[in-house]
């Protein structure tokens, strides 16, 4: 084992130390359900945006934002034209810690046309 990677080891643990110590109290409760709404977009050029979300009893942190920037990379169709997206569901931590969201992804028309 070299002096670097102990060194990594070590502050990877000192900053998920520093992370549960400031943000751990806004993190979702692990095995329980939260209903809510995330709205996201997929622009032109191929980036993605989440323009907003609300779910109940969160107020957000590091993880959860986190675990959102995933469902929504993970749910554009790179293939399809660019646009805004509503997700409306629950979203949820196992007690081994793994998000999951369950519930639909519809497009929101919007018109560029007069």
């Amino acid at each position: 084992m070299s002096l670097q990677s102990v060194h990594a080891e070590y502050d990877a643990e000192y900053k998920a130390a520093v992370m549960a110590s400031t943000w751990g109290h806004l993190e979702p409760e692990r095995g329980r359900n939260y209903k809510g709404v995330i709205i996201f977009a997929h622009a032109m050029w191929g980036g993605e945006s989440v323009i907003d979300w609300k779910f109940e009893d969160l107020s957000g942190s590091p993880g959860f934002s986190s675990d959102i920037a995933d469902f929504v990379s993970q749910h554009l169709r790179y293939d399809a034209d660019y646009g805004v997206y509503k997700f409306v569901g629950k979203y949820r931590r196992s007690m081994r810690g793994r998000p999951t969201f369950t519930g639909t992804v519809v497009p929101i028309v919007i018109s560029l046309e007069d």
